[in-house]
């Protein structure tokens, strides 16, 4: 076992030559050698950056066929035993796109404070208040009041009719609250899960 420094990175053939997989050039610091090898992961899809030291590993094979095993990108654990954050990097080695797994449970996307929202059960509820509200606006701004006064300084009776300002129907929109690019099961898919 040894260490290597990632040179560069591609898609390839594995020992075999049958299926694609990530392909690691890396310079490997004992022998000095720079070497094409599998990386091999599990569950996750990441290339290393170039500059990104690895974990050289044999194969039972013998040492004809190493592979990478393990990779350090150079960032400082910030997370509780237990935890878990999976995060991508810009070329300057920088966090970007992340997810928390934290042990209370909750999952932290890119640090956000926020919560999320089931969007479809919201916007039903949104929709039925709306409606709901423009009815009313309906009923209040065409009532009529029955009346016995006089208008103006004769005993002439007076006019009957809706009010002349009339309460405005609700424009809202929450459309644009709409997160496209997170996606959480659906109500029924929980209860399915119970």
């Amino acid at each position: 076992m040894e260490i290597g420094v990632v040179q560069r990175t591609e898609v390839g053939k594995n020992m075999d030559g049958e299926t694609d997989v990530l392909l690691v050039t890396a310079d490997a610091t004992e022998d000095d050698d720079i070497q094409t090898l599998e990386l091999f992961q599990n569950g996750m899809d990441y290339v290393p950056l170039q500059g990104a030291r690895v974990w050289i590993d044999w194969l039972p094979e013998g040492d004809a066929y190493r592979i990478i095993t393990a990779i350090q990108d150079f960032q400082v654990s910030t997370v509780e035993p237990g935890e878990r954050r999976v995060y991508a990097l810009n070329d300057d080695n920088e966090k970007t796109a992340q997810i928390y797994y934290k042990k209370t449970g909750e999952l932290g996307l890119n640090e956000g404070e926020d919560f999320v929202v089931r969007y479809s059960e919201l916007k039903l509820a949104f929709d039925e208040l709306k409606a709901d509200f423009n009815a009313l606006v309906d009923m209040v701004s065409g009532h009529i009041h029955a009346t016995t006064a006089t208008v103006g300084a004769s005993a002439t009776p007076g006019v009957i009719s809706a009010p002349t300002s009339p309460a405005s129907k609700s424009s809202a929109d929450m459309s644009k609250s709409k997160v496209e690019t997170v996606m959480i099961p659906t109500f029924e898919q929980e209860e399915e899960e119970d």
